[in-house]
């Protein structure tokens, strides 16, 4: 799932692992 939003973005953990 990497989306590309950072973990601000996405919100939580599926924003880091998108980082």
């Amino acid at each position: 799932m990497a989306d590309g939003g950072g973990a601000v973005s996405r919100g939580g953990l599926l924003g880091v692992v998108s980082e």
